[in-house]
């Protein structure tokens, strides 16, 4: 199973992204109300093999969140997708230094959007995965 941690400060935001995931057979938790270690703690618990985040998030900075995710030898290689209303390029740029592995904001594509992309993404890596 497609299981996928969502990191999201807007409840409506993080229901409408479990609901979209859960129709396209996914299984989906959301939290964000946590600092950088209790996250961390909820994604290890859940065990997902993606993880997409917003970076704006109440107790913890969002580029420290994902410089945890990839030091922690469990996490690292868990692909993350970054969906934020940030639309500045220094920031969008620090998050793929950091090891984010793709970036998207609102301001370029709606939810539904944003999920079929996301999809289309995990069925090529499968499918790369797949044939090597």
């Amino acid at each position: 199973m497609n299981k996928t941690f969502i990191i999201e400060n807007d409840v409506n935001v993080a229901h409408s992204l479990e609901a979209h995931l859960s129709l396209n057979d996914f299984h989906a938790f959301a939290f964000a109300d946590g600092d950088a270690d209790e996250i961390i703690n909820r994604i290890l618990s859940f065990e997902p093999r993606y993880i997409i985040a917003n970076l704006v998030l109440p107790r913890t900075n969002g580029l420290e969140l994902i410089e945890k995710i990839k030091l922690n030898s469990e996490l690292a290689e868990l692909p993350i997708f970054i969906f934020t209303h940030l639309q500045n390029p220094l920031i969008k740029s620090r998050c793929l230094q950091l090891g984010a592995d793709y970036y998207y904001s609102t301001e370029e594509m709606t939810l539904p959007e944003f999920i079929e992309k996301f999809k289309k993404i995990i069925i090529n890596r499968n499918r790369k995965n797949y044939i090597c």
